[in-house]
């Protein structure tokens, strides 16, 4: 039981590893690239980011929570936005909030 437990770790790490790899040869060819796919790439991804400010802005949470999202969404608008979509939908951080919830509760 302990090696399946063990092998899916580590596929998940493998998993991860390759996906970061692959957003690093991704991020050195639009910055080095004036092809238009990666210029609507751009595009696409800061009007995604413009959409990510106004529905952290609009959402019901505490000040300090929405200064820091708008911020960082703000400063980086290329990735800003894919950044808390990913950050947002991981499942432990929901657990983490409900968890929160609970015990504030």
């Amino acid at each position: 039981m302990k090696r399946t437990w063990f092998r899916e770790l580590l596929r998940r790490r493998i998993a991860a590893i390759l996906l970061l790899v692959l957003q690093a040869f991704f991020i050195v060819y639009a910055i080095s690239s004036d092809d238009l796919m990666v210029e609507l790439v751009r595009i696409l991804l800061r009007f995604l980011s413009v959409v990510i400010v106004f529905y952290v802005i609009s959402r019901k949470d505490k000040g300090a929570n929405k200064v820091t999202w708008v911020f960082l969404t703000l400063l980086f608008p290329v990735f800003g936005g894919a950044f808390y979509l990913l950050y947002h939908f991981q499942s432990s951080t929901k657990r983490f909030s409900k968890a929160i919830s609970e015990i504030e509760q």
